[in-house]
């Protein structure tokens, strides 16, 4: 799991170009944020119930991919301002069910873009993808500072 995770952030790293040898240490102490168990969060449906939530998802965002997952935590990243908003919110998810556009294979873990909206349990959407959340989840607020830091 964490070898993936350090994959995609040091390849997110390195898109941003300068500075990408010194942010591979940040990517690394974020990589912990996964291990850190976050709060309880009520938000995926039944398993018996995603293919249902599918049909909902296609429907009301016709334009995105759809994709059903599992051990999932929703991450906060929090600016370092203290009374601002999350600056962003991805999901990772520990293991893809089914991905109807046959872009991720059974059981990869993912981690998303950027969220978009959250909707009606249990749908998280990003720019391109609606994910279904199956079961019992947990969604954690990190500060950015303290990411790099190592103090989270």
């Amino acid at each position: 799991m964490l070898n993936f995770l350090l994959k995609v952030i040091i390849a997110d790293i390195k898109k941003a170009g300068e500075g990408a040898d010194m942010n591979v240490n940040c990517a690394r102490k974020l990589l912990k944020i996964f291990s850190i168990p976050g709060e309880p969060f009520e938000f995926g449906c039944k398993e018996t119930e995603a293919r249902k939530f599918a049909r909902l998802a296609r429907e009301n965002y016709p334009e995105q991919n759809v994709c059903i997952v599992s051990s999932w935590v929703i991450v906060d990243f929090k600016s370092n301002k203290r009374r601002a908003p999350p600056c962003e919110t991805r999901l990772y998810a520990g293991c893809v069910e089914l991905d109807f556009a046959s872009r991720f294979a059974h059981g990869r873990r993912i981690l998303t873009t950027p969220m978009i909206t959250i909707s009606t349990p249990p749908l998280f959407i990003t720019s391109n993808t609606a994910y279904i959340l199956v079961g019992e989840g947990s969604r954690k607020a990190i500060n950015a500072r303290k990411i790099c830091a190592g103090t989270f």
